[in-house]
């Protein structure tokens, strides 16, 4: 995949109160997508939280929902407590629409109650959502949404290219973490992961890893290596302890439990597969779940916090950049 611009966070853009300026070492002449959308949607942030501040943004160019189509994903992420985070993507392209009531829809909510999403068609083409993780009312997300300034956006001339499948290694078996359906049980019947685990250096590990770097307690990037050492275990710990799970330091079932009420859908393709995301306190991990035709069926491809990367969640294998050898 091609991403347009994957990983433009604070260090980039500096927010004030004021709005969002361009840092020194970034500035240009044109602002990039995702820089004007952030510029765009912090003031509406700001008016359904009154702490919003800006720690990422992203633009994708992603195959659409329609065949021989493409979507322009841009997004914008704050922090809105210690706890909560919110999420605001546009969707430009080829996308059908969600529903007709504009920006006063019907607010969900998952089953666990960690994500209420308002999502809306604000005209042909153009679709969005405000994902909120954390507790919130629902006339909160509606605060945003009206607050937004009318969308003149039109899709970019980017062509966009699917993440790519992984030849499976020989030797390494089909095994990945998949779904199909509501993303809040995926990893109901994944394996536990340890350091004495029998897949304690994957794919899967390292998307665990991910897990803890866009999260409290703020895995190192560097340790983000596809291995369930120590420190992996260290961190997990703290993330037990952060959700009031027992500090086993594994991923075990309660905290795989855990850890999913925090996955959400973007859309859904033509040929069955979705793209969603792990909403974390300081990031998003996308990940595009296969349709049935793929094999393995349902598979998760992740793609790397910090390289862009996109690779299968294998069990077999570690192949994301960064992952020691």
């Amino acid at each position: 995949m091609t991403p347009q611009n994957r990983g433009l966070t604070i260090a980039a853009v500096l927010v004030t109160a004021s709005g969002l300026i361009a840092g020194a070492a970034e500035a240009s002449a044109e602002p990039d997508a995702a820089t004007e959308f952030a510029a765009a949607v912090l003031p509406a942030a700001q008016a359904a939280f009154a702490d919003a501040t800006l720690v990422h943004t992203d633009h994708e160019v992603l195959p659409g929902q329609l065949p021989g189509t493409t979507v322009d994903l841009t997004a914008a992420m704050f922090k809105t407590g210690p706890r909560g985070s919110a999420l605001v993507t546009r969707q430009v392209g080829g996308v059908t629409a969600v529903n007709t009531t504009g920006r006063d829809a019907q607010v969900s909510r998952t089953a666990g109650g960690e994500m209420t999403s308002l999502r809306w068609t604000e005209r042909a083409g153009v679709n969005y959502q405000v994902t909120v993780r954390g507790e919130v009312q629902p006339e909160t997300l509606r605060t945003l949404a009206r607050a937004l300034p009318a969308d003149h956006s039109t899709p970019s001339a980017g062509e966009a290219v699917a993440p790519a499948t992984d030849m499976i290694p020989a030797g390494t078996g089909d095994g990945f973490v998949a779904g199909a359906g509501a993303w809040t049980d995926d990893l109901d019947d994944e394996a536990d992961l340890s350091r004495t685990s029998s897949y304690r250096h994957s794919n899967y590990v390292g998307v665990w890893q991910m897990i803890l770097q866009v999260d409290a307690p703020h895995l190192p990037p560097t340790e983000v290596d596809c291995d369930f050492g120590p420190t992996t275990e260290q961190y997990t710990k703290y993330w037990q302890n952060w959700q009031n799970i027992g500090p086993s330091g594994a991923l075990d079932a309660s905290t795989r439990k855990r850890a999913q009420r925090f996955l959400a859908l973007e859309y859904t393709v033509s040929d069955g597969s979705d793209y969603g995301y792990y909403l974390g306190l300081e990031s998003n991990i996308f990940i595009h779940r296969h349709g049935p035709n793929i094999s393995p069926a349902y598979r998760w491809d992740v793609q790397s916090v910090n390289h862009n990367d996109w690779h299968g969640a294998a069990y077999g294998y570690a192949n994301f950049l960064g992952c020691r050898a």
